[in-house]
């Protein structure tokens, strides 16, 4: 080993005994590419209040500046240990291992969430404006191919899912019921106005409309109920809304809960004389 080799060896390894963490815990901070850091890790003083960027945001010129920086020092081999370099299928295995069964705190979850509220959304979107290739569409399709989810898994996808809150969950229900009612613009609508009319003409104080989120079977909200006795319910059916299909799926889901239930078509409202002798068997039980 050649003399300044020597010395520069000796200078570092002086320096490393000398230098102490600027924090003043009396510690001896690392060398980073033959420099000695200020603090040792955790150690700076520049936390909270004391930190001279405290309740600052930098603007998104900044960011992109900090983002060109860091990409430009990543992108030479010596700064990025994993450059050109892939984890081996073992490598990931274990990775995957390490983070099964983690679960983050509240307080993380939170501050990942205030983190993330606002972005990626309009033009920030990277894939604004943008189409997924045909190459891009065919490599999901196949990373997609012969997964299988767990009974575990779909038992929770299950127990979240909307319609199993909407029946199970009290607290869920009063939250989702008030958020589509903000968003509903008018309640009732022309067709359902015309029915109510007709039923309180043929049947005073026996029919009243629920159809704003008042009365809920299963997680389904019917039109009118009968609300002197009889469990009997109505429901109005747009033309375009509905398929035939639904009329008995809608019927039989009531008739579980011990409700008769009558599907009358938007359609049907045209013809006054047919819709009368309808609604007059159903109640009547003729």
């Amino acid at each position: 080993m050649e003399h300044s080799q020597v010395f520069k060896v000796v200078k570092l390894k002086r320096i490393r005994s000398t230098i102490l963490c600027k924090c003043g815990c009396g510690r001896q901070v690392n060398l980073r590419n033959g420099r000695p850091n200020k603090f040792i890790k955790k150690h700076h003083y520049f936390s909270g209040e004391q930190n001279p960027f405290y309740g600052k945001k930098h603007t998104k010129e900044s960011l992109a500046k900090i983002s060109a920086k860091v990409k430009k020092w990543l992108s030479t081999p010596i700064n990025h240990s994993m450059f050109g370099k892939h984890h081996t299928e073992e490598a990931k295995t274990k990775i995957s291992k390490t983070k099964t069964g983690v679960k983050s705190s509240d307080a993380a979850r939170k501050a990942i969430s205030r983190g993330k509220k606002g972005k990626g959304l309009g033009k920030d979107n990277p894939m604004y404006g943008r189409k997924l290739t045909t190459w891009h569409k065919q490599q999901i399709s196949k990373a997609n191919k012969n997964k299988t989810v767990s009974a575990e898994t779909r038992a929770k996808m299950s127990k979240n899912n909307c319609m199993h809150r909407l029946k199970t969950d009290k607290v869920f229900r009063k939250r989702w019921v008030a958020a589509v009612a903000k968003g509903v613009t008018l309640k009732p609508n022309e067709s359902e106005l015309q029915l109510n009319e007709l039923l309180q003409n043929l049947f005073p104080r026996e029919y009243k409309y629920v159809g704003d989120f008042q009365f809920w079977l299963g997680g389904k909200n019917p039109d009118f109920m009968n609300i002197n006795g009889k469990k009997k319910l109505i429901e109005l059916f747009g033309n375009y809304w509905h398929a035939e299909e639904d009329e008995g799926t809608r019927a039989n889901h009531f008739n579980n809960y011990g409700f008769e239930c009558l599907i009358i078509w938007e359609r049907e409202l045209q013809n006054t004389y047919r819709l009368t002798s309808k609604l007059k068997t159903f109640h009547h039980n003729l």
